[in-house]
């Protein structure tokens, strides 16, 4: 796999003065993409890419970007990822802050696999908003430009294309399609969007205890950096704030959402409920005009939401009865790639017949 040379210097130099050492034409006609963020789910993302028709312009960290007018070749940028290198680390990297480097490729759809920045996550938007304006498409995997304006994200213009389908586990292209319709008639929002605490209550119902059952979820990629931020529902709650958002299109005070404690977990506790028939799930629950609330949840073996833990369930009850009711199985760093290449394949109307038509040409 050829690499991109340059010679450091000014930013401006970058696309354009690079020399390309691969000697392959460009791939015509692939939709072009452009990775941000190579952290668990980037690496899968990029693990599955070969299999999909897509052309892998360029790779960006916070730190650098690789770039290839004829291709990046995904498994190569793994290898390198797989030594210990930062993308700065990589020969050829070009260290370029990442709205630069998302505004000069100019790849037909971003990926955005970057981490959920709640510090500035107006950052984000703006980079997202920028995006959609140019006539390009984004799939996000971060939340954080939802959670700075679900609605200016969510307007019927942008919707052909954004993709939030990895973003809600799975479940958001159904939100997408419905998106009208639920704002129209929904009575309530009743969730189980998070999976790791799914994990934790099942491997504890099956005798595990906490430490083993923390150390389960870690293994299968599904604990945050922060166990904290699972355990007491500060993922679930961010979620969410976003389908809430989205349906009912009033503003969420998030630091106002109620939510439970890691102690609220007893293993015997778990254990009793089972013994009698039922389980325990995080559930999620928020109505129009009221307060968002979480809590660990006696729920029968029956429900819709005793899922299993590669699933998510995001519930929406209308005001005639009827609970629509969407499952997802985007769990963990490959179910969450997947995803997102399902978001892709939608997007460009690869696949599936009924989804949006393809992002429409720039400048169109």
């Amino acid at each position: 796999m050829g690499r991109m040379t340059t010679r450091k210097g000014s930013e401006g130099g970058l696309f354009r003065d690079a020399c390309f050492t691969s000697g392959s034409p460009p791939q015509e006609g692939l939709p072009t993409l452009h990775l941000l963020g190579v952290g668990k789910v980037g690496k899968a993302f990029l693990r599955c890419l070969p299999q999909r028709s897509y052309r892998l312009l360029c790779v960006t960290d916070s730190k650098a970007s690789l770039y290839e007018r004829g291709g990046l070749d995904p498994l190569w940028v793994l290898r390198e990822k797989a030594e210990g290198k930062s993308l700065k680390g990589i020969a050829g990297s070009w260290e370029i802050e990442t709205e630069t480097a998302v505004s000069r490729v100019e790849a037909d759809c971003v990926v955005d696999c970057t981490a959920t920045d709640l510090d500035d996550p107006g950052r984000a938007l703006r980079r997202t908003l920028s995006i959609l304006e140019s006539g390009r498409a984004v799939v996000l995997g971060a939340k954080d430009s939802l959670l700075a304006d679900t609605g200016a994200l969510l307007e019927p213009r942008f919707r052909g294309r954004l993709g939030i389908h990895a973003l809600l586990g799975g479940t958001g292209w159904n939100l997408m399609e419905e998106l009208d319709e639920l704002r129209a008639s929904c009575a309530e929002i009743v969730a189980v969007p998070n999976a790791t605490t799914t994990l934790l209550v099942q491997s504890i119902e099956e005798g595990l205890d906490f430490e083993e059952a923390t150390r389960r979820a870690g293994e299968e990629g599904l604990l945050e950096h922060d166990p904290a931020q699972d355990l007491e529902g500060k993922d679930a709650a961010l979620k969410l704030s976003i389908v809430a958002r989205a349906v009912f299109g009033s503003e969420v005070d998030f630091d106002a959402i109620s939510r439970p404690s890691a102690g609220e977990l007893d293993p015997g506790m778990l254990r009793g409920r089972r013994e009698r028939g039922f389980t325990t799930r995080l559930v999620c629950r928020a109505k129009p005009g009221g307060t968002l609330h979480l809590g660990y949840e006696e729920i029968p073996l029956d429900s819709n939401l005793a899922i299993p833990w590669r699933n998510v369930a995001y519930g929406y009850r209308l005001r005639r009865g009827e609970l629509r009711l969407h499952l997802g199985n985007g769990v963990g760093p490959a179910a969450t790639a997947q995803a997102l290449l399902e978001d892709l394949d939608r997007l460009f109307g690869r696949g599936n017949a009924h989804g949006p038509p393809p992002p429409p040409k720039r400048g169109s």
